[in-house]
């Protein structure tokens, strides 16, 4: 199958627009401060078979949940990351373009959510997912490491919860079990398996076309964003010695790099800007995958 025709394949596949959205607006739109015009932005996803009412309501929703901020100038609308989009998405990003698997300190973050109503709880534990803590009981969150990232999250929902330090070893034997009870480790290795067959075969063709290379480019992080902001980056020792998650990161980052510059060239052709030209192949672009400096400092803004 050539490549344009696996990129119209991908296209074809069912998905949210206000999903795929939020895949572009965090790999495409971060990159630059500026808002983006709403019509040029239609165009752009059209190229992905997202019609413009589609566009449009997934907008009109993202705004009204707060992740993208919007306005007029004349008869044209712009929209941009909100301030809370924009922390949001540093959290996530930390997660997808990190060069590799940070190091395991030995200890684990357990989390105490006991007091919480059900809705606050909910979204705890869904921001905390992106951070990579897992549900382990009714009311305990854990996650492999100790770090003050979660602060953060908490502060920002307006949570008081107990948090504790527990030393590898300190939860027994059950560790593996509760690995693959709080993130169902077996469904994960089996994402990252379809990932790889899905996307192996072409890491052996050449550069396409620059419109198929922004389809395959943000399609790839789109597939492989869903996957990695379920793993929690457990340590090798607990996971199943055949992981595919490892190798699933190199081929994002090899063909990620592969049909970027196409991508972006297409891009600054459609894309229009509120102020200013598209800053085709930033350094934040350049540096995903590959820079750990620069993913580092996503943690510190977030």
């Amino acid at each position: 199958m050539s490549l344009e025709r696996f990129a119209r394949a991908l296209v074809a596949k069912p998905v949210r627009a206000r999903s795929l959205l939020v895949t572009f607006f965090g790999d495409v739109l971060s990159v630059q401060s500026t808002p983006v015009w709403l019509g040029s932005l239609i165009g752009v996803m059209g190229s992905l078979g997202l019609r413009e009412h589609l566009v449009r309501t997934a907008c009109n929703r993202l705004a009204r949940e707060g992740w993208l901020q919007s306005h007029r100038r004349g008869r044209r609308s712009y929209y941009h990351f909100s301030g809370y989009g924009a922390r949001q998405y540093r959290r996530a990003a930390y997660r997808i373009y990190a060069p590799r698997k940070p190091a395991w300190d030995g200890y684990w973050t357990v989390m105490l959510t006991r007091g919480l109503d059900a809705p606050r709880r909910a979204e705890l534990e869904r921001q905390l997912g992106w951070l990579g803590f897992g549900r382990a009981g009714p009311d305990t969150l854990v996650r492999a490491g100790f770090g003050e990232d979660h602060r953060a999250v908490t502060a920002e929902l307006g949570v008081e919860v107990p948090v504790f330090r527990a030393e590898s070893g300190a939860l027994g034997k059950a560790e593996t079990d509760l690995c693959r009870q709080a993130w169902a480790v077996d469904t994960l290795t089996a994402d990252y398996r379809t990932f790889l067959g899905r996307y192996a075969l072409l890491a052996h063709e050449p550069v396409p076309e620059p419109g198929t290379s922004f389809q395959l480019r943000l399609m790839l992080i789109h597939d492989y964003r869903r996957i990695v902001l379920t793993d929690p980056e457990l340590p090798t020792d607990l996971l199943p010695g055949d992981w595919p998650g490892t190798r699933a990161r190199e081929l994002a980052a090899e063909l990620y790099h592969r049909w970027l510059p196409a991508s972006d060239e297409w891009l600054a052709d459609r894309l229009e800007l509120e102020e200013g030209a598209w800053p085709a192949m930033s350094p934040a672009a350049r540096g995903r995958f590959r820079d750990a400096t620069w993913t580092r400092r996503l943690v510190a803004l977030a």
